[in-house]
């Protein structure tokens, strides 16, 4: 009886993360560097990735689309953006690395010294338009200093100095 239990319970973990997730959250972290860049690194469950793209398990890609890196940039130009001074930047996609659970997406955006002490937006709505309880939670490394932030249907953008 004892093993049973101690199988089934050892079986219920393995399983589970291939079980549905109750919970809706993607985590941004942006960390600010001396050269002036800004890196960013975006991270979200695989599955909500995925039908936020519109796509289900095995599903051919949209036409128009050559690669799953084309559609999550697409994706996140609508929903992630950075504006300085008024004026939107352009974020660079670098790459995309997904495991079972989640995809993580590195961005990068190089900030001109001109624009220093300038206004800076973050408007973050990612997965918001799928999830009521949708969190989109940011970190922000800047000057020694790291700050969080939460995004939800309430509060979509952001001012930092």
């Amino acid at each position: 009886m004892f093993r049973t239990i101690i199988f089934s319970f050892f079986l219920l973990v393995s399983v589970s993360p291939l079980l549905a997730h109750d919970i809706h959250v993607s985590v941004v972290e942006i960390e600010q560097q001396e050269s002036g860049e800004w890196h960013f690194s975006v991270r979200i469950f695989l599955d909500d990735m995925m039908n936020a793209c519109g796509l289900t398990p095995g599903e051919e890609l949209p036409a128009g689309y050559s690669s799953s890196d084309e559609l999550i940039e697409a994706y996140l130009k609508k929903h992630l953006t950075v504006t300085i001074g008024g004026v939107e930047q352009d974020l660079l996609y670098e790459e995309s690395i997904a495991d079972q659970m989640s995809v993580w997406i590195d961005l990068a955006l190089q900030v001109d010294s001109s624009v220093a002490g300038e206004e800076v937006k973050i408007k973050n709505t990612i997965l918001l338009d799928l999830f009521d309880d949708q969190l989109n939670l940011l970190h922000l490394r800047q000057d020694g200093q790291r700050r969080s932030f939460t995004f939800d249907h309430d509060v979509r953008e952001l001012v930092v100095s």
